[in-house]
């Protein structure tokens, strides 16, 4: 296969995309998620080091993916801004549902706004306006 072909790009750049994928992967393997009363802070992985401090949250969504037409099964991610970084968690994480609470409580405090579609997502998750169960 010459080496400007159209197949080769078109190979080189699938390959490329699944070499990414396959490290970002191992990258949240490795990674660590830290909650304390100051803030949240993951270290570890690709981006290494990086902590949204409660106080300087400036973005809260909760997003949730659907994988069929029912829109039940699927999975759910929370993406976190402040501070100059941002921090993406997804439903595997052990304890999401704290690690949800928390940062909807932050997010409260901090009067941030919220979508429709955020709100609906934490309805599903079982969290109130209030923060509760």
């Amino acid at each position: 296969m010459p080496v400007l072909s159209y197949a080769f790009i078109g190979f080189f750049c699938i390959s490329a995309l699944f070499a990414f994928y396959f490290f970002e992967s191992l990258s949240r393997l490795r990674s660590s998620v830290e909650i304390d009363e100051s803030g949240i802070t993951v270290t570890g992985g690709l981006f290494g080091r990086r902590k949204i401090k409660w106080s300087g949250l400036e973005h809260f969504e909760l997003r949730h993916f659907a994988l069929g037409r029912t829109r039940r099964p699927g999975w759910m991610d929370l993406k976190l801004k402040g501070c100059g970084c941002t921090i993406l968690l997804d439903d595997n994480l052990d304890r999401f549902e704290g690690v949800l609470a928390r940062a909807w409580m932050a997010a409260q405090a901090a009067r941030l706004g919220i979508s429709d579609v955020t709100l609906a997502n934490l309805a599903a998750s079982g969290l109130s306006r209030s923060g509760d169960t």
